[in-house]
């Protein structure tokens, strides 16, 4: 992943901040989009309302990409595939506190 991109940054009420990697997502990640109208802005497969953590939470309860094919016939191997990737990938998220100067 390229690291040196611009950072959008999403502020919290302890003054921390959550870094979010937009512009990295965008490139990275063709098949995943996050649409404040859709889902609530949790991160989705584009196109439709099946977002990433629905994905990670079947494959965590033990169902196969063959069994998450069957059931959602309009997810590709490939949707499944970058679900996963963008799940590892928004774990690497940092926070870091933000001091007045």
């Amino acid at each position: 992943m390229n690291e040196t991109a611009v950072f959008a940054v999403a502020s919290r009420t302890d003054a921390k901040t959550v870094v979010w990697k937009d512009r990295v997502m965008d490139t990275q990640f063709n098949r995943i989009k996050r649409d404040i109208a859709i889902m609530g802005g949790k991160a989705c497969i584009k196109g439709t309302r099946v977002t990433v953590s629905m994905i990670v939470t079947q494959i965590s309860e033990g169902k196969t990409l063959e069994d998450m094919l069957v059931e959602y016939p309009y997810l590709s191997r490939e949707d499944i595939s970058e679900a996963l990737r963008y799940a590892a990938w928004s774990v690497e998220s940092r926070e870091v506190e933000i001091l007045p100067a």
